[in-house]
């Protein structure tokens, strides 16, 4: 489903009850909204949920299941009417740029690690000759 505004997308689910209640005799159930509109059982549930909590819908449990009514249409029009993205990708630059001060981090102690071994070798081999010249009997 296309990216739609959360005030949109109530009107669409709304709508969408109102025409299964009437092409079909009875209220639908949150799935046969999903299933009609093309949305996931997860979206529809989560915009469904959010329209009952604000009094849009109205749900009825029956020995078939929970029924969606139309409810108070006002409360929709509270809702913003821009285009709202997920923010993922404004996540996704944040983790990259984590991700790549992470990095530069362990390159710089790595490096610093690396130039710790190789002085200490070096002293250490400096120290083994000075050793092995004062030892040495040919002298």
């Amino acid at each position: 489903m296309a990216k739609m505004s959360p005030y949109d997308k109530a009107h669409l689910v709304v709508a969408a009850v109102r025409v299964l209640g009437h092409n079909n005799g009875v209220p639908p159930t949150a799935g046969d909204t999903a299933a009609f509109l093309g949305m996931t059982a997860e979206e529809a549930g989560a915009v469904v949920n959010a329209l009952k909590k604000s009094g849009v819908l109205v749900a009825v449990e029956s020995a078939a299941g929970e029924r969606l009514y139309p409810g108070e249409m006002a409360p929709i029009e509270e809702l913003p009417k821009d285009n709202q993205g997920s923010g993922m990708m404004e996540d996704l630059k944040k983790f990259e740029a984590e991700k790549k001060a992470q990095a530069e981090r362990f390159a710089a102690m790595t490096k610093k690690e690396d130039q710790r071994k190789k002085d200490l070798f070096s002293s250490l081999q400096a120290q083994l000759r000075d050793k092995i010249k004062s030892t040495d009997p040919e002298k």
